[in-house]
């Protein structure tokens, strides 16, 4: 039996383009969006089967949003996230770049951009800086396991090139692809309340790989945007309560203060000693 393939893959490119060019293909996949037909693309032009009243993930939860509209870059804390392909030859699998805006003033976490592919060393690092700079982004986020100094090095040195003064958070994955699963389903409760928030020019990408959860045959960005979870535990950002919806301009201005103070501190206190060595000498400004 031959192999079979989809009409458009999961960045909404054409496969076929005789047949559906990736602008048609973009077109209709915008209009299964505004009549909550998602489910009914991905199974007509991606071959993707399943029942979407029991999908964890489904298109009704997903929320869009133009990021020029926003000022996210002084509005948000911005973080960068970093999926690299699990192999020394990078380009033989994919990587993902996501940048997440969060605001947990006003629990809303915005995905702002995704760079993913079987990226080469330079075009992941290219994709990593310039999000760092497009973003105003604090913190970078890498998952190192089975990489480690592979791909740590690289990056530090690059940022000491640069000259930039980020905090770095090296992630581990952990319980394989089970693990990989349960971190992606994490996101779920999120979802379902509302708090996140999709560019809409970029993340159609993450949307399929989410509703195609546990079956989806990708699933690198779906995993870089998890990653946000346990960051954030780590770095002891939490949602403000709902319970008072009504806040006095002074507590307002309280909050605000409090997160800003909140945001000065650092994500871990692991390599903490490495970073103000680095500091000590002045490799760091």
């Amino acid at each position: 039996m031959g192999r079979e393939y989809s009409v458009a893959d999961d960045n909404m490119n054409s496969n076929w383009e005789e047949f559906m060019d990736t602008e048609k293909i973009q077109g209709l996949y915008q209009e299964a969006i505004g009549f909550d037909l998602v489910d009914d693309f991905m199974l007509e032009y991606q071959g993707k089967p399943g029942d979407p009243k029991r999908a964890l993930f489904q298109s009704k939860f997903f929320k869009h949003y133009r990021d020029a509209e926003l000022d996210l870059n002084n509005t948000c804390e911005n973080v960068i996230i970093v999926d690299p392909a699990k192999t020394r030859n990078l380009r033989s699998k994919e990587s993902a770049v996501v940048c997440w805006g969060i605001d947990n003033i006003n629990n809303q976490w915005y995905v702002r951009d995704i760079i993913n592919g079987k990226l080469s060393p330079e075009e992941l690092y290219e994709a990593i800086f310039s999000m760092i700079n497009n973003y105003n982004a604090r913190v970078l986020a890498v998952e190192v396991t089975g990489l480690n100094d592979f791909i740590k090095h690289p990056i530090k040195t690059l940022m000491l090139e640069k000259g930039m003064n980020i905090e770095t958070v090296w992630l581990d994955a952990t319980g394989g692809d089970g693990g990989k699963d349960n971190r992606i389903f994490s996101l779920a409760p999120f979802y379902r309340r509302g708090f996140i928030y999709h560019n809409e020019n970029v993340c159609q990408v993450l949307e399929l790989q989410l509703m195609s959860m546990p079956r989806s045959r990708l699933k690198d960005v779906a995993d870089a945007a998890a990653y946000i979870v346990p960051l954030l535990e780590k770095g002891e950002r939490y949602m403000s309560s709902s319970t008072n919806p009504v806040m006095s301009e002074v507590d307002f201005e309280k909050r605000v203060k409090e997160a800003q103070k909140k945001c000065e501190q650092p994500f871990r206190l692991e390599g903490a000693e490495e970073r103000t060595r680095m500091e000590r000498y002045g490799y760091v400004r």
